[in-house]
């Protein structure tokens, strides 16, 4: 979360905090909100690591 707040510092819009993921390449397919927290995108991309496509279609 750190490397986030240090990539909108510099950004001109004052207070900047928002992030939205456009690619989801890897992700099989799976259900993800362009929202969606980091901490939901790295334990997603664990659960697919470890079953596959299949994960990708079981997560809910």
């Amino acid at each position: 979360m750190g490397q986030v707040h240090t990539m909108l510092a510099p950004s001109p819009l004052p207070s900047a905090e928002e992030w939205a993921i456009h690619d989801y390449e890897g992700f099989e397919g799976a259900s993800l909100s362009k929202y969606a927290s980091f901490e939901t995108v790295c334990a997603l991309a664990e659960f697919i690591g470890g079953h596959g496509r299949l994960g990708a279609k079981v997560w809910p």
